[in-house]
């Protein structure tokens, strides 16, 4: 017997001796080496929001012999990702080397990673993945399409969308819950059209707004889900037409193509006319309301000019479907004449004995057919037509008289007059120092307007007789006029303004009050909104 404890005490000391274990809980090395720690289970489970994962996270702590070590202190440490609890910071292994953390999932989807680590063990620590998937749907949310503002009967022109969620906001799947839309007020008609899966289950629909003036507003429904609910209001369109890239569409040069907008004079009730796949700009008014003329970038970033009814229907292009080399590379400016029968527009286009492409004056009959070139020469920059009220003749700006050493991007700018059939051109103004841009006729047809421009924010509003005799300036406008139209009763003007100095994003678009000199902002977006046209 006291053979056997003395053996007993031996085989004691011995595993003291090769840390096999001694009773006090201390983590050691065998003779073959290092401690090892490493996952053994829990790894890369996956739970919805709220719920503790089934299994624990388990590492084990281990000799070069893959013995368990007891004693050993793990420290858990969340290292990135959605936020998730654990039950512990540190745990201690047990007799065989294990230790283990209960982990209860947040309210947000996504991943996460952590760590275990223990300063008694070297090398690498161990690392898990966990998942925070979606609850069960409780709810749609809106995701696109609401508040559209648009005239009586109008299809919108944003399709609709509601994504579902679950009770804590994140995208959840539909699973076998069918969506229904209904029309709750108005009396318009709604038409689904897709349910998409990314990122989660979202619900697309067509809707057309009731034939009555006022609000609008669609319910979807999916079970016991809490509905979403659209509302839009029709209206009748505003009597200013612009450009806008408020919807982020257009074409190769973000300053000169978007969609087609129509607002009141206050800058009210913004709603889209009509949209092109590389963008529309320059709209201007038929004199009779019913139809708008408009430029569009084509084929690649080729201009042409378009018209179309006043409701956007009716889409006709005018110019420009000849072969490649014979087409404007930019096709702006069209104005109508006072009766209606025909449009001019400026064209940058190459020509024989040019170095370079420039701007030319031509008019055409509004159906397409009849273009004439009203003007010729390289370098002059023929642009900014505008009819006068008799449509007799057309005044425009070009460089042609500039001295022919200067740079043509910095010679000057002067106004210019001319018959309508492109004879008789005279030159109004004369200044060497400032650019004179932007002609408009008066709606009686006594003066012309246009605009000196001292530097990128000393733009000055000035007036002359039909004859550049008279020159007077009227007012300072505060910003850089990009252009400008005349109210119906030519008291006021709605203008697109560039802040050279950054006071505002892009362009926007005002009203200045000509007696008052009041300038009003209409349109306030990070974009640009400009090109209006008033509806006489």
């Amino acid at each position: 017997m006291e053979s056997q404890k003395v053996c007993g005490a031996v085989v004691v000391a011995l595993s003291c001796v090769l840390g096999i274990g001694c009773g006090d809980g201390a983590a050691t090395t065998d003779l073959n080496g290092a401690m090892i720690l490493a996952t053994t289970s829990g790894d890369s489970q996956a739970d919805t929001i709220g719920a503790t994962l089934p299994e624990p996270l388990i590492v084990r702590v281990t000799t070069g012999g893959d013995n368990g070590v007891q004693g050993v202190e793990v420290n858990w440490t969340i290292d990135m990702g959605v936020e998730v609890q654990l039950s512990q910071a540190m745990t201690t292994t047990d007799a065989s080397g294990h230790a283990s953390v209960v982990v209860s999932l947040g309210d947000q989807v996504g991943l996460a990673r952590i760590r275990a680590q223990s300063a008694e063990v070297g090398g690498q620590p161990a690392r898990f993945e966990v998942s925070v998937v979606a609850g069960s749907p409780a709810r749609f949310e809106v995701a696109s399409g609401d508040t559209q503002v648009r005239w009586p009967s109008a299809v919108l022109a944003d399709e609709i969308g509601a994504v579902a969620v679950d009770r804590e906001g994140n995208h959840a799947d539909l699973g076998e819950l069918e969506p229904v839309w209904r029309v709750i007020e108005g009396n318009g008609s709604v038409t689904p059209i897709a349910v998409t899966s990314a990122p989660s289950d979202t619900v697309w629909a067509v809707w057309t707004l009731g034939q009555q003036l006022g609000t609008n507003r669609v319910q979807l429904d999916a079970g016991t889900l809490e509905p979403a609910v659209f509302t839009a209001r029709t209206a009748t369109p505003g009597p200013i037409l612009f450009a806008s890239r408020r919807r982020g569409t257009g074409g190769m040069f973000p300053s000169q193509s978007g969609d087609l907008f129509f607002m009141n004079p206050d800058g009210s009730d913004p709603m889209l006319l009509m949209s092109s796949e590389w963008g529309d700009y320059g709209p201007t008014w038929s004199p009779d309301g019913s139809q708008i003329a408009f430029s569009r970038e084509v084929d690649g970033g080729y201009g042409a000019i378009f018209v179309a009814n006043a409701d956007g229907s009716d889409q006709r292009r005018l110019t420009f479907d000849e072969p490649f080399d014979e087409r404007g590379m930019v096709v702006d400016w069209p104005e109508w004449s006072p009766d209606g029968a025909r449009l001019a527009f400026s064209v940058k286009q190459g020509a024989a004995g040019c170095f370079l492409a420039d701007y030319n004056i031509y008019v055409i009959n509004a159906d397409g057919t009849g273009r004439v070139k009203l003007t010729e020469g390289c370098g002059g920059r023929n642009a900014s037509p505008d009819w006068s009220p008799d449509g007799s003749r057309i005044v425009f700006t070009s460089r042609r008289d500039a001295p022919q050493d200067i740079p043509t991007n910095q010679r000057d700018i002067e106004v210019y007059v001319m018959n309508a059939d492109g004879t008789d051109q005279v030159r109004l103004t004369d200044d060497p120092i400032r650019n004179n841009e932007l002609p408009r006729w008066t709606r009686d047809g006594s003066k012309v307007l246009y605009i000196r421009r001292a530097g990128p924010e000393m733009n000055f509003l000035w007036r002359m007789n039909p004859d550049g005799t008279e020159k007077e300036e009227l007012l300072r406008i505060q910003y850089s006029v990009v252009s400008y139209d005349l109210s119906p009763d030519g008291r006021e003007l709605v203008l697109t303004l560039d802040s050279f100095y950054g006071e505002f994003p892009g362009w926007q678009i005002f009203r200045l009050h000509l007696e008052s000199g009041v300038l009003t902002r209409l349109t306030d977006n990070d974009t640009w909104d400009w090109d209006a046209s008033w509806r006489q």
